[in-house]
């Protein structure tokens, strides 16, 4: 998004320049590579894309074309479904700056005829989510294997992004913005795939490969081929061109600015606060859980407040921008410094410090300093305590708005994803377990807990769900303890009867020991990573089990020690069997002390987890005595 108060200029500007002007017609010598409505049957007729056979569709064409003239944009969009799952592709969303005209066709081939079904406009819906920025959800009729969708989006501006890459194969993805001496855009380039035409107004990406999540990466849209486009100029105004700027037009032209400034608000929650809370940080607790009980985010990720945040108080909800402008105002009332942080979350994509945006920001939490720390807060989550941010918003960098210095701050996790897990079984005979499992859930990992156990109606649908995730266990008792208070670790305690892992002949008992949370799987299978490794959060993991094994038999063999160390300390697999008489007791323990690996590092992380699968799947081999 740009300034909206230059903008509205700017278009009564153009309007008066197109009055009085006669309109030039942008001439490229290389002809349209598509036309929105023109099928070629042999396109229909295709089965397969050559290139990637394993592809349930391929973008045969994404064309783009801005006209100076009257600061519009066309889009024609040409994709052909190939396999039955791509039928998923007939649902579009996307978003833009401004109201758009949408026409949109899918064609099929019947009996050897092209029979057309056109867009319907009950099948377009239109969400403003703030001025300037719309988004949209298009279904396209009649999808099926084979068909081919066509779409033709026209509007004011320009895309806030222009892909040459997706997650299917592109044939031809091609941009053209003219040089106009009037307009200024900034283009800047994300991606690893080269472009096959780089020319001054004229860029082409030519059968490019899809690029497929991978496990533990950021979102991928920060790693495919891509301009982010942005207005320097337009007609005499100038825009954002660097992040001082950005931070000005938040302060000075948009509503986060204007919010910024309420004075009269939340005295009485401050005075109550400030009477019962002696330490800067109690407070800063307190204001956090007052604003969470007085306003429910209603799942809008946006950066700017709606409306007067008196009013969207007193509706008791509200979007990000709305819950944390009214926590920083309620923390400054307390006398604590905090400034509002503007970020891009993980699903937008990552801010870089080298390309000012304005439109890329789209949500907004705070920072409270307090002894030296700065600490991050975001008022919309229920479960989640103070100083921890959700994972949408662990996302590289935000900027501080402040009217005096603006500078970046790191998106860090407040904490770690840590829990601890204590078994104490007793092994049968017939290879079947009972006892007892014991485990707590810290930080992060009792935020996701709760998270995770609010979806479920009532306790015998959880119980049930760990259940399916762990074939052969059932669950006869359970207790869960510290679900609604979120300072505190859960616990959970559960009597099971298990059997699944073992493997009975007339003189052995073969059986995995580890019986919750095993890694099976070893999810980095690829030789190279040319994408980061991001786990979001620190991880820490502890399993004990204690296991008593029957009194006829004895430990005939058990796992060897394990004690694998990444590189300067980064993270660490231990794993240690104990054999005492008729004791078996089992140390297990996986530490990751940073988020996120380069590609340099993926092969030690590839490493680490093959390790872990490896040990994890080693046997205990009981023989009869």
């Amino acid at each position: 998004m740009i300034n909206t108060n230059t903008f509205c200029k700017t278009e009564k500007k153009c309007t008066a320049i197109l009055i009085f002007s006669v309109l030039s017609v942008c001439v490229f010598s290389q002809p349209d590579p598509v036309k929105f409505g023109k099928i070629d049957k042999s396109l229909l007729e295709m089965k397969v894309y050559d290139q990637d056979t394993t592809a349930d569709a391929v973008i045969v064409c994404d064309y783009g074309v801005f006209d100076p003239n009257s600061i519009s944009f066309v889009r024609n969009y040409r994709l052909k479904v190939l396999k039955k799952s791509g039928c998923d592709r007939a649902n579009f969303v996307f978003s833009i700056r401004s109201r758009s005209n949408i026409k949109g066709c899918t064609y099929n081939l019947v009996n050897g005829e092209i029979v057309k079904d056109k867009l319907k406009k009950e099948s377009i819906f239109e969400e403003e989510v703030t001025r300037y920025h719309y988004r949209y959800r298009v279904t396209l009729p009649n999808v099926q294997v084979g068909s081919v969708i066509d779409l033709e989006i026209y509007f004011n501006g320009i895309p806030y992004t222009w892909y040459f890459q997706s997650d299917i194969p592109v044939m031809w993805s091609e941009l053209r913005i003219p040089s106009f001496s009037r307009i200024g855009i900034q283009k800047n380039y994300f991606g690893f795939q080269p472009l096959f035409i780089t020319e001054d107004d004229r860029w082409v990406g030519k059968d490019m490969p899809a690029l497929s999540s991978e496990p533990f990466m950021n979102n991928l849209d920060n790693f495919l081929t891509k301009f982010e486009l942005e207005f320097t100029s337009a007609f005499g105004f100038t825009f954002a061109t660097t992040w001082d700027e950005v931070n000005n037009l938040l302060l000075h032209e948009s509503s986060l600015g204007e919010e910024l400034k309420t004075i009269f608000f939340m005295n009485s929650d401050a005075k109550a606060i400030a009477d019962s809370c002696k330490t800067q940080k109690a407070k800063m607790k307190a204001a956090y859980e007052t604003i969470k009980k007085k306003m429910k985010w209603n799942e809008q990720e946006v950066l700017f407040p709606k409306n007067d945040i008196r009013y969207t108080m007193s509706k008791g909800a509200g979007n990000a921008g709305d819950i944390n402008t009214a926590l920083v105002l309620l923390l400054r009332k307390l006398d604590i410094e905090t400034f509002p942080v503007a970020l891009s979350t993980r699903s937008n994509g990552m801010l870089t410090f080298f390309y000012p945006t304005f439109d890329k920001l789209n949500y907004l939490v705070a920072l409270a300093k307090i002894d030296n720390d700065d600490i991050l807060l975001d008022a919309t989550e229920e479960n989640l305590p103070a100083g921890y941010l959700p994972e949408r918003c662990i996302n590289g960098n935000g900027r501080i708005v402040d009217n005096k210095v603006s500078i970046w701050t790191e998106l860090k996790p407040g904490g770690t994803d840590k829990s601890r897990v204590y078994s104490d079984l007793k092994l049968n005979d017939d290879g079947m377990m009972n006892g007892n499992i014991s485990c707590a859930y810290y930080e992060y990992a009792g935020y996701l807990f709760r998270k995770n156990y609010s979806t479920f109606n009532d306790k015998t649908k959880f119980i049930k769900n760990i259940e399916r995730e762990n074939p052969g266990m059932k669950i006869t008792n359970s207790s869960v303890q510290g679900i609604d208070s979120i300072y505190i670790p859960v616990n959970a305690k559960y009597a099971i009867e298990y059997n699944s892992n073992s493997d009975i002949t007339d003189t052995t008992i073969t059986f995995l020991p580890i019986i919750l949370e095993r890694i099976i799987n070893n999810p980095f299978k690829l030789d190279e990573r040319k994408i980061p490794v991001d786990f979001i959060y620190p991880k820490e993991r502890k399993y004990t089990f204690r296991i008593e094994i029957p009194e006829k038999f004895k430990v005939a063999s058990f796992p060897a020690p394990v004690n694998f160390v990444l590189p300067e300390n980064k993270g660490r697999f231990t794993y240690k069997v104990s054999v005492q008489d008729s004791l078996i007791l089992i140390q297990c323990n996986i530490t990751i002390l940073k988020p996120t690996f380069t590609q340099v590092e993926y092969p030690y992380i590839k490493q680490l987890y093959a390790e872990i699968v490896n040990k994890e799947s080693e046997p205990v081999i009981l023989k009869k005595k």
